[in-house]
């Protein structure tokens, strides 16, 4: 079973939730991570290349609301099964983690890679894989991002520029990814 039809529109104002019309040859989403970009649209970013040995896509996408539309945008460096996506303060998205492509190595994917809006960019590697695959990750208010989800039992600190993740501190989460969720409440200076 394919999860290419399943999408859906929720209308804050009118509370109304209506489908949306994948284009023919877009790709299984299930699985898959999105983040918003600065003019409203949705990227989405990874998914499910093959369910027999949860093997993660490649394929990215772009879901325009006011259109009701999917186009196809360039793919990442390797596949990401269960990824994190997050938007950054300058309009870039982050992507990080998940299952790979290759079905001789269904390691997680270690790259940093970063999406300007048109292309991918790998910027760095992970030291560690994630412990958990959707890691938790909140972008500070100085740009960094902050990897709640334990790497080598350590919080994690990542901004442009850096090569790989900084050591912040010991994580307090060892249990499996579903086992917790994290907050990022405002901050006070």
């Amino acid at each position: 079973v394919l999860f290419r039809s399943h999408a859906r529109l929720f209308d804050c104002s009118t509370f109304a939730i209506t489908s949306c019309t994948p284009a023919p040859s877009i790709s299984d989403l299930f699985c898959c991570g999105h983040a918003l970009l600065p003019d409203g649209r949705l990227l989405i970013a990874g998914g499910t290349l093959r369910f027999d040995g949860f093997l993660g896509s490649l394929k990215a996408w772009i879901y325009d609301p006011a259109s009701s539309s999917f186009t196809s945008t360039s793919q990442m460096n390797q596949g990401r099964w269960y990824p994190t996506l997050i938007t950054l303060g300058n309009g870039r998205v982050l992507a990080l983690s998940g299952i790979n492509e290759d079905p001789n190595n269904t390691d997680q994917d270690r790259d940093i890679e970063v999406f300007d809006g048109a292309n991918w960019t790998v910027e760095g590697v992970l030291s560690y894989g994630t412990d958990t695959l959707y890691p938790r990750v909140h972008l500070l208010p100085d740009g960094r991002v902050f990897f709640v989800t334990s790497m080598n039992g350590q919080c994690m600190a990542w901004s442009q520029g850096m090569a790989t993740p900084a050591p912040v501190c010991a994580s307090p989460f060892t249990m499996g990814f579903s086992a917790y969720t994290s907050a990022l409440l405002p901050l006070l200076y």
